[in-house]
This record gives structure tokens, sequence and C-alpha cells, in this order.
């Protein structure tokens, strides 16, 4: 019963034990898990050769850009850069790992890959860039031949663009919560309390000695005893 009382009046320790276990779980989490996440950007590019054809060429890009990542994302173009990347994994493997994002008022597209292993997440990243940026030029080249309006250039190989990722695992941080309240509850519960300073000795003083009156046995404070004397007549 005492050791709750204690724990209850020491609610504040428990709490802040709680919080740097949990933070101590966060920070173990970030640092151990996680993965790499790589990079390849392209451009799409015009053959224009004035200003306002490469204005009218910017914005059918922006468009573009967008049938560009759909492309990117096909089950046949995938399984091509399984091959050419010589990685040993087939298309639903990168699939899975594949976000293809074009960066919105620009004509600039993002291929992101993610893997434990940087390098290998890279040349899975350049390997659907080459494949998309090759089929972009297949698909632009016009039929009757003559120069391609559009094409995509890389500007940005993924192996430029690797990035450490966290991926903070509940685990780690659901155990560090826990260890921290175990340690805050014997905190509480064993750590004696703060000694109180004794009461000094003038607040228990009587108000007759404070004042140096004569106590009972007629002496005033310091040991002088006082002696009546009759008075004469």
């Amino acid at each position: 019963m005492e050791s709750m009382t204690k724990v209850r009046r020491r609610l504040s320790w428990v709490l802040i034990c709680v919080l740097v276990g949990l933070a101590l779980g966060v920070g173990y989490a970030y640092t151990t898990g996680g993965g790499y996440r790589a990079t390849a950007r392209l451009f799409v590019s015009t053959s224009a050769t004035d200003a306002i054809a490469a204005a009218q060429g910017d914005i059918a890009g922006q468009s573009r850009v967008k049938t560009y990542a759909a492309l990117a994302t096909g089950q046949l173009l995938l399984e091509r850069a399984a091959q050419r990347a010589h990685s040993g994994v087939d298309a639903s493997y990168i699939a899975d790992r594949l976000t293809v994002v074009p960066i919105p008022g620009t004509v600039i597209l993002e291929i992101d890959v993610t893997g434990d292993d940087a390098k290998f997440a890279a040349g899975l990243a350049d390997a659907v860039a080459t494949e998309l940026t090759e089929l972009a030029t297949e698909m632009e080249t016009p039929i009757n031949g003559g120069p391609r309006a559009q094409g995509l250039l890389t500007i940005q190989p993924a192996s430029s663009g690797i990035v450490k990722i966290g991926q903070i695992a509940a685990k780690p941080v659901v155990a560090g919560g826990m260890l921290g309240l175990l340690a805050g509850l014997l905190v509480a519960a064993l750590v004696p309390s703060r000694t109180m300073k004794a009461p000094s000795t003038a607040r228990h003083a009587s108000p007759d000695a404070a004042r140096g009156a004569p106590s009972s046995n007629g002496s005033r404070p310091g040991g002088r005893k006082i002696i009546a004397t009759p008075s004469a007549n």
C-alpha cells in the first residue's frame, strides 16, 4: 500500500521514464531498420529551335510526362528492365518497389526504387529509366521518318540519387516504452523520499521563553535564579 502511494506521488517520474524509453526505441528502430531509395531523373526534351516553339513544347511535355509515367510501370517494360539489370528478379519484384512520379509543373520524371542494398536498388532504377528512354524514342519517331518532336534524357542516374530511408518498426518502440514504464515504477517505489529538514528550535520555543520571562522554577534564561526579598514597612 505504501509503495502504491509512492508511485502515485511520483507519477511524473514514471512518465519521464516512459518517454525516455519510447525515444530510445524510436532511435533504435530508425537506425537499424529501413533501407535505401535510388532515384533516376528523366527530362522531356523537345526539338524546338525558337522561343515560341520551346514554350509550346514545354506545355506539351508536361502533358507527355504523365504518359511516360504510366508506361514506366508496364509489365513488359519491367520485364525488360529486370533482364537488363541482370538482377535475377522478375517484373513483380521491381513493381513492388517502384514509384514513378512526374514533378508537378515541370517536364521532369522521377523513377524511385527502394531496397535494402543501395547499389542493387540503383541498378534497377537505372534499368527502368533506360528501358523507358528507349521506348520513348521508338514511340516519338514519326512513322514516315523525320526528326522526333520529343524524347527523354537522363539528367540524374540513380547511382547519384541514393538516400537512406527510415522505416520505424513497432516492436522496438513498444519494447522501449515497456522498459521505460518498468524502470519508472521501480524508481518510484524503491527510491527513498527526500529527508525533511528538522524544524527550527525557535519555532517551538514557548512565548514566555522568547520574551525572557522567568520559568516555573523562578529562574530567567541564562541560569540566574531570582530571589524575592521582603519589602520594608
